[in-house]
């Protein structure tokens, strides 16, 4: 081959090489890599340690979603992994100026990440991380650590006060991260430490609180005989509920066999669906609402007797999920599971506790957990710190009302706890709603003068507490089944029912749940063949003293057997 010839060919080949490159680097930079944001550390920061990192990633490229989030804290230095697209832990840091980096990996060759430089300072006291916007939406995240290098038995409890003396929550740890259940208005939240040295540590400041509109609603199927499944809604901004997938099918997610309650974490980042079988967990990919697996999932159950799926619910501070085994009068165990903060995955703490209560809710604060007695309410107070349980003293709490009754279904809201059900004292279709006050530092129930609302010719099946203390709901069955809402007098918490009935035949309500912003209650059916009920999902818009109006039906092939909302997080 002669000199030119070969010239000829290297250019060939040079053309094709410089084609090629053009067409990988067009392929690549084509393919929109992972979204990863960070929520806490803020850019810039200056705080103690150890430091709080929240952040969660999204793929709008890769449909097998995000594979895993790591932070570094410095060049090839990992300091935290997760498998998942979210991450939510303290790091303990030096002090010294860090330029850390948050990344995420999708299931699909994508990697991203995001910066963040901050300073570790070693001054004594109080770092708050959450809230660190000028408003927060209910419930309201709050992360915070305390340091003081010259006490060497370190911190020994933080402590959220949201008034002066109003103090829900406290924890034996140099880190706080817990959910507040606060309603609208403009607070002035202390946090506040101290350590095993005999020094106290705070940081003040006033906090504005709002509601926003939830996104997406999850319902749980009951098919007869068959795998159950767990429907997805986007919620519209008129609380319509509408088919993600347009004219095609809902999405659905398998969630095992019988499954009995669905839980979300109130930060919107965790589904649960308790089954026969184990608690299916899954998080939501916060860029369309879908559900993933989490790894380890379904989790074990906690008793080897369950006979039906346990009735489950995620405590207010985000951290714990109780199971309740063998419900429906049936006596039975209660227990408690750990939430990982960041996957979501559950680890049993090892309580558990004899009860035969039938439903539990937990008190506006989070401070406790209260169930049916056989005739009152059982009283327990949640230790934050290791999700166990301790009666209250003198529980079980006494009601000769609640003694007439039988299953009686609990809510809460405020400073009351309200329970309905029906009369067991032969007097027809009479039925009852008994109301309690709670004392905000002890938890001690004191049955209302007023008490109990005698519901003449309906049985109470169903109650719903509004999250925002204006309202309680009843779901009444009677000579006809509908909702009947009840004013809560602030101060007193007596309630006044509604003259106006939102009739819900031939459809038998069989859960319930309050968006957070209070302003839809949705609805899930088990459809009666007799009296021509359909299985379905409806919404309710709640009006100014709290009737449901002019509901929305969106038919399901299957009854529903939970519903749960989420709200989507900022991207």
């Amino acid at each position: 081959m002669s000199t030119v010839e070969r010239t000829s060919v290297v250019r060939h080949l040079l053309r094709a090489l410089a084609f090629l490159g053009a067409t990988a680097f067009f392929a690549i930079s084509s393919y929109a890599a992972p979204t990863v944001t960070v929520i806490a550390p803020k850019a810039g920061a200056s705080a103690g340690s150890p430091v709080f990192y929240e952040a969660y990633a999204t793929s709008s490229a890769c449909t097998k979603g995000i594979a895993a989030m790591r932070i570094y804290t410095a060049d090839h230095v990992s300091a935290y992994t997760v498998n998942g697209a979210h991450l939510e832990t303290f790091i303990k840091l030096a002090p010294g100026t860090y330029n850390t980096v948050v990344q995420a990996w999708d299931n699909c060759g994508g990697v991203s990440k995001t910066p963040i430089t901050l300073t570790v300072t070693s001054t004594a006291g109080v770092s708050v991380f959450l809230p660190n916007t000028a408003s927060s939406s209910h419930p309201v995240h709050i992360a915070a650590s305390a340091q003081n290098s010259a006490c060497v038995t370190g911190i020994n409890a933080i402590r959220i006060y949201t008034a002066d003396s109003v103090s829900p929550y406290t924890v034996n740890s140099n880190q706080l991260d817990t959910y507040l259940t606060l309603v609208p208005g403009t607070y002035k939240l202390t946090v506040q430490a101290w350590d095993n040295c005999g020094h106290v540590y705070k940081s003040q400041f006033s906090q504005p609180v709002t509601t926003t509109p939830d996104a997406y609603l999850y319902a749980v199927n009951a098919p007869p005989n068959a795998p159950s499944d767990i429907y997805q809604f986007k919620i519209a901004s008129n609380g319509f509920l509408k088919n993600p997938n347009g004219q095609n099918a809902l999405p659905e997610f398998a969630a095992g066999s019988g499954p009995g309650t669905l839980a979300v974490d109130p930060g919107g980042w965790f589904v649960y669906a308790s089954t026969v079988e184990g608690i299916y967990g899954y998080q939501i990919n916060q860029s369309n609402g879908n559900l993933i697996p989490m790894q380890g999932s379904p989790f074990p159950l906690n008793d080897s007797n369950n006979i039906i799926p346990p009735w489950i619910g995620i405590d207010p501070s985000g951290n714990f999920l109780f199971a309740r085994y063998n419900r429906e009068l049936i006596p039975g165990n209660l227990t408690s599971y750990r939430i990982n903060r960041s996957s979501g995955a559950l680890t049993s703490t090892g309580f558990t506790v004899a009860t035969t209560l039938d439903s539990f809710a937990f008190d506006f604060s989070g401070q406790y957990l209260y169930d049916i007695d056989v005739a009152g309410v059982d009283g327990w107070r949640i230790n934050p710190n290791t999700g166990f349980l301790t009666a209250l003293p003198g529980s079980p709490f006494p009601s000769d009302s609640l003694a007439k009754m039988y299953q009686s279904i609990l809510c809460s809201t405020g400073g009351y706890l309200y329970a309905g059900g029906k009369d067991n004292s032969g007097n027809g279709q009479d039925g009852a709603i008994v109301s309690f006050s709670i004392n905000y530092g002890t938890g001690v129930l004191t049955e209302l003068p007023s008490s109990p609302v005698i519901t003449h010719d309906w049985q109470p099946w169903k109650v719903l507490a509004d999250t925002q203390t204006r309202f309680i709901w009843s779901w009444q069955v009677g000579l006809s089944n509908g909702i009947v809402a009840y004013d809560i007098t602030p101060g007193t918490g007596d309630l006044t029912p509604s003259a106006f009935f939102s009739a819900t035949d031939p459809d038998y309500v069989n859960a319930w749940v309050e968006d957070h912003s209070g302003a839809y209650v949705f609805t899930g059916y088990i459809g009666w063949d007799y009296l021509n009920g359909k299985p379905g999902v409806s919404s309710w818009p709640i009006s100014s003293n709290g009737d449901l109006l002019s509901q929305t039906i969106f038919s399901t092939k299957n009854p529903i057997g939970s519903v749960a909302v989420a709200r989507q997080n900022p991207n």
